[in-house]
């Protein structure tokens, strides 16, 4: 089942009911390069099945697509990660509220911040964070641009571990070739480290069987081996133009090489190589990502209203994810103070922190 509906600038918006036609899913990628909007994302996390979908043409090309599913008055976006121009949500947010069955909530999460230029009330709040590397044409020119002081340290760490270890090789396999014990033993690193910091690996057994599914749909694995063992590697996805890398490991035995920033280093120069335009570090604040270049973006839950009856109605949950968000704020500033800030309260601080977690025996690490 689907319906048309005329913006006020000739743009045409057709809804597919319960379905996302074929085309749909072809350019998401292209459209967004966000992993939380591929097919394969979606598939592997259960969120397909019965998805659908509101597609906006401009000028005879699409601009613009929303994977939905409704509820109880309401319209909830299921891709994330993406950003979308003002001018095309308030597009959507007028054809769902035009329609026979309007809701009065849609509601988007981890989104790039953008205000409908409609007086219909909304909200935002902070949920998510991406660190995204806009790659140059080359790896010289990436390897200029770097900081000094990275660039010195990425080839003392790469000469060092090639004049101690002369078997190490870094190699990038396609995700239809590489077997299941790669992924797993990439995985596996990433938990080891976790676990000498004291934290939980957040990578269980249900997510590794989804990632295995993933790279042998779309994804490819960097492996760095030391003789036949692997020792560190990193599992990544493209889409169109723009890669995400959703883990990238190395054994705690290395850590004097740097061997994860060394993995990361050279998965980047793999897609550089490749002809990728944009290099997705994901959520999680680490120095390493500000040191290749990562510029970090916020990410956030959006929720558009048809009036400000329907916000009143639910303002109590209005106010839950607006202080979720303050908390997640508050979290992710004390997180890089405690990071990053050398002066001695924040020193202090660490090592409370360290002697905490030693006792708590680790704590749960959002993936």
């Amino acid at each position: 089942m689907s319906a048309h509906w005329v913006g006020k600038d000739g743009s045409i918006v057709r809804i597919y009911e319960g379905v996302v036609p074929e085309f749909a899913w072809s350019l998401l990628g292209s459209l967004y390069g966000s992993l939380y909007s591929s097919r394969a994302w979606l598939r592997h996390h259960g969120d397909e099945e019965g998805a659908g979908a509101a597609v906006l043409w401009r000028s005879g090309a699409v601009v613009a697509i929303l994977l939905f599913r409704r509820g109880a008055g309401s319209v909830g976006v299921i891709n994330e990660g993406m950003t979308v121009q003002s001018r095309d949500l308030d597009t959507f947010a007028e054809c769902f509220f035009a329609m026979p069955n309007a809701p009065d909530v849609i509601s988007l999460h981890a989104i790039a911040k953008t205000w409908v230029p409609s007086n219909r009330p909304q909200l935002h709040a902070f949920c998510s964070e991406d660190f995204v590397i806009d790659l140059p044409s080359s790896e010289d020119a990436y390897l200029r641009a770097l900081g000094p002081a990275t660039r010195k340290n990425l080839r003392r760490h790469r000469n060092r571990l090639q004049r101690e270890h002369p078997s190490a090789v870094f190699r990038v396999v396609p995700g239809a070739q590489a077997a299941d014990w790669q992924i797993r033993g990439i995985i596996a690193l990433n938990a080891a480290r976790m676990r000498t910091k004291n934290v939980v690996p957040a990578i269980d057994e249900t997510e590794t069987q989804r990632l295995i599914g993933m790279v042998h749909d779309c994804g490819e694995v960097g492996l760095l081996t030391i003789g036949n063992r692997i020792c560190g590697g990193t599992v990544f996805f493209r889409f169109g133009e723009d890669v995400a890398s959703r883990v990238i490991a190395h054994d705690p035995a290395y850590d004097t090489y740097r061997l994860g920033t060394l993995c990361c280093y050279l998965t980047i120069c793999h897609c550089i190589e490749r002809g990728a335009k944009r290099f997705h570090l994901m959520e999680g604040h680490a120095q390493y990502k500000l040191d290749l270049l990562g510029q970090y973006r916020r990410l956030y839950h959006t929720v558009i209203y048809r009036s400000f009856w329907p916000m009143l109605r639910n303002a109590p949950e209005a106010l839950r994810i607006s202080a979720n968000g303050w908390l997640l704020q508050a979290n992710r500033w004390l997180l890089t103070k405690l990071d990053r800030d050398d002066t001695l309260p924040w020193r202090m601080a660490r090592r409370a922190r360290r002697i905490w977690r030693a006792r708590q025996g680790g704590f749960l690490e959002k993936a």
